[in-house]
């Protein structure tokens, strides 16, 4: 009995549909299907890149793994590279070792930078095995606006009557207080249909502030946030006169019967906290005019993370799963395995690509 594994081609669709009819029901196997095509043919990193490695045993594909082109700056210097993504194997070849031989084929047919978010405790042991460099430390943070979550997160995952969170809400009112009124400010927020040139200038001169960050160019954030419908963002950039200073993309879905609000990107120029300022209070101010519960945002960044306590975010306790890989001889692993030496949001890697609104 023979595995092999290979780059992905066009033909091996149906073969990829029935791996993926081993997870996801029919109603979401619909769906998945509809975004694999777009993330296979349609991202502008692409430039003949081969997005998918298939492994197949005797001649049937069991399984396959994505990686996503993307351009990452490196202090300051471009650099092609990848988000390793969605690794899924046929139910009876799980536990065996076999994805461990997708990632090490992976790794060793691309020999560019490349980095992994969003993945189960087994998929990290894998690539530890294969010898993927652990970043430690890349925790979320939350803004409770209403403390029915919170509860229903806390009680045993139950909705409690209104009665008994109405002390809560005061509490989170009150605090509010202290940070809702609007500071002074040369920047203004202003809603856009899409990104454009003026996203690009921007996003080459605020990237050589950053370590490591994956290029935000305009034809990538129009690919994940505005020809993407099957999804619904709302996209806001920030000006200084008529300069472009940053931009945020925000969603809101419902989970759990509550209303959540993430802050999936955005970039703002790090020796200007005043452009950060004016796009959290928008955020925030956004997300409440929508009720909603909860706020989820991410960042790596100290001179921003301040600034999310200052405006009631927590930090998570748990960290997230955050690995990268065929860095060695080129940087430090002082520098590659610091986590605020880069810069990560939600918008990195294949996060709410996956997830219909």
């Amino acid at each position: 009995m023979e595995y092999r594994c290979r780059l992905y081609r066009e033909d091996d669709l149906e073969g990829i549909w029935g791996v993926m009819a081993d997870y996801f029901p029919p109603e979401a196997l619909k769906l998945r299907k509809k975004f694999f095509l777009y993330i296979a043919s349609k991202n502008p990193c692409l430039k003949e890149k081969i997005p998918y490695c298939v492994i197949e045993h005797d001649g049937r594909i069991i399984g396959y793994l994505g990686q996503m082109p993307i351009q990452f700056v490196v202090s300051g210097e471009l650099h092609d590279g990848y988000y390793a993504h969605d690794i899924l194997l046929l139910e009876e070849y799980r536990g065996k070792g076999i994805a461990q031989k997708l990632i090490r084929f992976q790794k060793e047919t691309f020999r560019s930078l490349f980095a992994a978010l969003w993945f189960s405790s087994r998929n990290h042991k894998a690539y530890q095995i294969v010898g993927w460099t652990d970043i430690l430390g890349l925790k979320p943070f939350r803004n409770y606006l209403k403390s029915d979550i919170w509860l229903f997160n806390h009680l045993g995952r139950r909705k409690v009557p209104r009665v008994l969170s109405l002390p809560f809400d005061l509490f989170l009112r009150i605090r509010d207080l202290k940070v809702k009124e609007q500071e002074k400010t040369a920047y203004q927020i202003k809603e856009i249909e899409s990104f454009d040139y003026r996203i690009d200038e921007f996003v080459d001169r605020a990237s050589k502030d950053y370590g490591i960050i994956m290029r935000r160019g305009s034809e990538l954030l129009n690919w994940k946030y505005v020809n993407n419908k099957a999804q619904t963002y709302s996209k806001f950039a920030v000006m200084r006169g008529s300069s472009t200073e940053g931009y945020v993309v925000l969603r809101v879905r419902q989970e759990d019967g509550f209303r959540v609000g993430t802050v999936v990107d955005f970039l703002a120029n790090s020796t200007e906290i005043d452009s950060f300022r004016a796009l959290i209070r928008h955020s925030l101010n956004f997300f409440r005019k929508r009720d909603v519960s909860v706020i989820n945002v991410l960042t790596t960044q100290p001179i921003l993370i301040k600034e999310l306590y200052r405006v009631g975010f927590l930090r998570s306790r748990s960290a997230l799963p955050f690995m990268t890989t065929n860095w060695q001889g080129i940087w430090s692993e002082n520098f590659i395995t610091n986590v605020r030496n880069w810069y990560i949001t939600f918008g990195d890697s294949d996060f709410g690509l996956w997830a219909p609104d």
